[in-house]
C-alpha cells in the first residue's frame, strides 16, 4: 500500500524502468490503483483487536444480570489498554468507558437505524442503562425530530465505493429579461400569499422562547425541573441495573435484541465500532501495535455527471452540490473532465469562506463539521468554439476517515438560469444595479429553508474594477472584487419566517403588495431600498 507517483515530460519520448523486489508491484493510472489499494484487507491486528472488544461488549450484555457487573471482559480489556499506553496520554479505566460508549451510540444509531425499524425510546433507555450514562442527551436521537429531507439514504462504509450519476431528462429554463418582471409573478404571488403551516409557527414560538430572556424565579423553577427529572432517572437506572429483578431482565431481553442487528454482520459491526472508538480518541492509537499503519489507508467516491452543449464564448455552471460532514475530516477533492478551462471551488456555507487553492487546484485540507455544510462548485468557459456535450467526474478522497454525504442522491448538474441584461447610468454613488430577491420556492415541496443560488456578474468593459455584495436588511452577507467578471458560487437566500394570527376568513382580496410577489428591479440608482435580501454591485474607485 505504498504508493510513488511518476510525472515525465520529454519533447520526443522516453524509457521509464521499474524494479522492486516484491512481486505484488503495479504501474497502473490513478483509477486502477485507487481500485487496487482500496480492496487491500485491514491489518490482521486490528481486525483481532476489533473482534476482541466486540466480544467483550456482547459478554458484558450476557452478563448484565450478574451482581459483579465491574467484573467483566470490558473492564478487563480497557485496563491493558491503559498498561500498553505511554506515559505521556495518561489513559485511565474511565476515559476508555467514557470513549467506549460515544463510539457505541455512534455505531447502534448508523447500523440498528439502517437494518432494523427503528429506535425507540425503549432501546434508548435500556442501553442508556447498561452506560449508566446520565449526561449524554438523547444517546440516540430517538426524541430527534424527523426531517422531511433525508440527506443519505444509508451511511456507506468506508471501504465501499460509492458511485452517483445525474439524469440527463431534466430541462433548463433560460430566460432574458431586460428591467422587467416575470410573466408568472401573478401565480408566485398566490404562492407567497399562503399562511404559513403549523411546524413554522411552532418554530418561531420555540425560538422566541430561547431567546427571551428569563426573570430570577423562572431560573430557579427551570433548575428545580432538571433536578426533579434528574432524580427521577437515577432512581430508575439504578432500579433497572439491580441484578436479578424483573426489569432488569426486561432491559436485557432488549440489549439482546439489539445485539442480534450488531451480529448479523458481526465484521462489519465489530470494525466500524472499533474504528469510532479510535477516532472519538486519536491518543489510543498508541496502544496497539498498527498505530503506524493508518497512513497508507484510503477511501474515495465518485460521483459522475454529463454537462450540456455550450456556445463558444460563454462562461457556465458544471457542478453545484451541497455536501455535509459528519465529523472533522481530511479531503482531497479532484474535477476529471476533457475541458480544458475548469475550475472547482468550495465554500463553507456557514461563513461563505472560500478553501484555499494552488495554482486553480483545490488545495487537500480539513473540513470542519458545520450547520449547513459545504457547496463544491465547479465552473467551465467555452473559448473560441462550442462545447458538445460530455461526461465530468467529482472524486473525494480520504485517508480512510468517513467521507461527506451529499443533500440529496443524485448529483445536481442541470439548473434554472435567469439572465438579466440592462444598462448603467452613471450617479454619484457609483452603483451600478440594484435587485431584490424573494424566494417563491414551497418548503413543502422542497423540504429546506433556504434557497441556493450562484450570482456571476459580467461588465463589457473587461477592465472595469466592481464589487458585488448581497444584503439582508442593508448587512452585508457576502461580497466579492474583481475586474470585469464576478462570480459568487454559492449563496444562501434564506426563507424568511414571520409571525401570523390566523383569524377568520374575510372577504377583502390579499394584497398585492405581500411579501410573496416579486417586485419590479429598482431603479439603477435606488440605492436607498431596505427591503429583503438584495444584491448590490458597485464599482470600486
Amino acid at each position: 500500500r505504498h504508493v510513488i507517483k511518476f510525472t515525465n515530460t520529454s519533447p520526443l519520448a522516453l524509457n521509464l524502468q521499474l524494479l522492486s523486489d516484491t512481486n505484488d508491484f503495479m504501474l497502473v493510472d490513478e483509477d486502477q490503483l485507487l481500485n487496487k489499494i482500496t480492496s487491500v484487507p485491514e491489518n490482521i491486528n486490528f481486525i483481532i483487536r476489533a473482534e476482541e472488544l466486540f466480544l467483550a461488549l456482547d459478554d458484558s450484555i450476557e452478563n448484565f444480570h450478574l451482581v459483579d457487573q465491574k467484573e467483566n471482559k470490558l473492564y478487563n480489556l480497557f485496563s491493558s489498554y491503559c498498561e500498553q499506553a505511554p506515559k505521556s496520554i495518561e489513559l485511565s479505566i474511565q476515559t476508555c468507558f467514557t470513549v467506549f460508549n460515544q463510539a457505541l451510540y455512534s455505531t447502534l444509531r448508523s447500523t440498528i437505524a439502517a437494518s432494523g425499524p427503528g429506535i425507540n425510546v425503549h432501546t434508548q433507555f435500556a442501553w442508556r442503562c447498561f452506560t449508566n450514562d446520565l449526561l449524554t442527551p438523547d444517546i440516540l436521537t430517538a426524541y430527534e425530530v424527523k426531517r422531511p429531507i433525508v440527506r443519505s439514504p444509508s451511511r456507506q462504509s468506508a471501504r465501499i465505493i460509492g458511485s452517483s450519476s445525474v439524469p440527463t431528462g431534466t430541462n433548463i429554463a433560460n430566460k432574458k429579461t431586460i428591467g422587467s418582471r416575470d410573466k408568472n409573478s401573478d401565480d408566485k404571488t398566490t404562492l407567497k400569499q399562503q399562511p404559513p403551516s403549523t411546524s413554522d409557527r411552532q418554530e418561531e414560538s420555540s425560538s422566541s422562547l430561547l431567546t427571551q430572556e428569563l426573570s430570577e424565579h423562572e431560573m430557579i423553577s427551570i433548575v428545580n425541573i432538571q433536578k426533579s427529572i434528574r432524580g427521577f432517572l437515577q432512581r430508575r437506572i439504578a432500579l433497572a441495573r439491580m441484578p436479578g429483578t424483573e426489569k432488569n431482565l426486561r432491559i436485557q431481553q432488549i440489549l439482546r435484541s439489539s445485539m442480534s442487528s450488531l451480529k448479523a454482520d458481526q465484521k462489519k459491526s465489530s470494525l466500524l465500532l472499533f474504528r469510532t472508538f479510535l477516532s472519538m480518541k486519536p491518543e489510543l492509537v498508541q496502544c496497539f501495535s498498527f498505530r503506524n499503519d493508518d497512513w497508507n489507508m484510503i477511501t474515495y467516491r465518485d460521483y459522475n455527471g454529463i454537462y450540456q452543449e455550450q456556445p463558444a464564448n460563454h462562461w457556465f455552471v458544471l457542478l453545484r452540490q451541497i455536501f455535509y460532514f459528519n465529523e472533522d475530516s481530511l479531503i482531497a477533492a479532484k474535477f476529471l473532465s476533457h475541458l480544458p478551462n475548469t475550475l472547482l471551488r468550495v465554500i463553507n456555507n456557514d461563513t461563505y469562506d472560500e478553501m484555499p487553492l494552488v495554482f486553480n487546484k483545490l488545495r487537500p485540507g480539513v473540513f470542519t463539521k458545520n450547520k449547513n455544510g459545504y457547496t463544491f462548485f465547479a465552473e467551465g468557459i467555452s473559448l473560441e468554439q462550442s462545447i458538445l456535450s460530455d461526461r465530468f467526474r467529482l472524486r473525494l478522497i480520504s485517508s480512510y476517515t468517513v467521507l461527506p454525504e451529499a443533500n440529496n442522491d443524485q448529483i445536481k448538474s442541470l439548473f434554472t438560469t435567469k439572465e438579466l441584461i440592462d444598462y448603467y447610468v452613471p450617479n454619484r454613488e457609483q452603483v451600478l444595479c440594484r435587485y431584490r430577491v424573494n424566494i417563491t420556492d414551497n418548503i413543502n415541496q422542497t423540504g429546506l429553508n433556504f434557497h441556493l443560488a450562484s450570482i456571476q456578474f459580467t461588465a463589457s468593459k473587461s477592465d472595469v474594477l466592481m464589487r458585488l455584495t448581497v444584503l439582508d436588511n442593508n448587512e452585508e452577507i457576502v461580497s466579492v472584487e474583481g475586474k470585469g467578471c464576478l462570480v459568487l458560487p454559492a449563496v444562501l437566500f434564506m426563507r424568511t419566517i414571520t409571525n401570523v394570527v390566523l383569524s377568520q376568513s374575510s372577504s377583502r382580496p390579499p394584497s398585492k403588495l405581500s411579501t410573496g410577489t416579486r417586485n419590479k428591479k429598482d431603479v439603477n440608482n435606488n440605492y436607498q431600498d431596505k427591503d429583503g435580501t438584495t444584491n448590490v454591485m458597485r464599482r470600486v474607485s
